[in-house]
């Protein structure tokens, strides 16, 4: 099982910062081998408010991509900073289209490609208004990237959508307790819901098929046996 976690908060020191990561980490780590089984991997680590010495402090404890939240966009030396590292750089679209071209075009200059955008909707969780999801299907055809899909709401409807229209990624909040009084924890998955959470998406990938599919399949072919229609003799010839 892979696992991204991510942290809100704003650290004005770098060994507060690398402690207080370097705990979620492991505690999230040791909850999930315990109460859901099997390896655990560290796939990503979002940090927002980020900095120059959070961002050598992620790479440093092997999170093999770094997101730029809609707070940092403008950003661009951080940006940069980031790109160096040759990580996969996440950029999030709550900012203005050419925000996002220049984010791009620093992370290219930076000479790494590897990027993913990321359409977010504001709101924790966010309102259905907010949510655009045919934005996902705008970025594919604007750019020649991967498009993800950050959901803020409670449920898993918005992360099926996404993945009709396109998404090659989904940012979904992990947290051990919703009812934490605290920002996101409420539209986030428990770690017992995150198996059967995955396990949908992978359904509805599996079922979408790809573009060029046009043959028939067996199991149509079965079905063209039994219901159509046929000339048939009523006696033995």
């Amino acid at each position: 099982m892979a696992l991204v976690w991510k942290t809100t908060r704003y650290f004005v020191s770098t060994q507060k910062a690398e402690s207080s990561i370097l705990w979620r980490v492991n505690m999230l780590k040791k909850f999930f081998r315990a109460r859901v089984g099997g390896r655990v991997n560290l796939i990503g680590g979002f940090v927002y408010y980020l900095s120059s010495f959070l961002v050598d402090f992620l790479v440093q404890i092997g999170s093999p991509c770094i997101k730029i939240a809609g707070a940092d966009m403008n950003n661009y030396p951080l940006i940069a900073h980031a790109a160096r590292y040759g990580v996969p750089i996440l950029l999030d679209t709550r900012g203005t289209l050419g925000e996002l071209e220049q984010a791009i075009a620093t992370s290219l200059k930076a000479d790494n490609d590897q990027i993913i955008i990321v359409p977010c909707p504001s709101g924790y969780p966010a309102l259905l208004d907010s949510v655009r999801l045919r934005m996902v299907q705008v970025y594919r055809t604007a750019f020649p990237y991967p498009i993800g899909f950050s959901d803020h709401n409670p449920d898993i409807d918005m992360n099926i959508a996404a993945i009709a229209l396109g998404a090659h990624f989904i940012e979904k909040t992990i947290t051990l307790e919703k009812m934490t009084e605290d920002v996101e924890h409420i539209m986030s998955l428990e770690p017992p819901e995150l198996p059967g959470f995955v396990s949908r998406l992978r359904d509805v990938e599996h079922a979408l098929g790809t573009r060029w599919t046009l043959t028939i399949s067996d199991a149509q072919r079965e079905t063209m046996k039994k219901v159509r229609r046929s000339i048939v003799l009523n006696r033995d010839a």
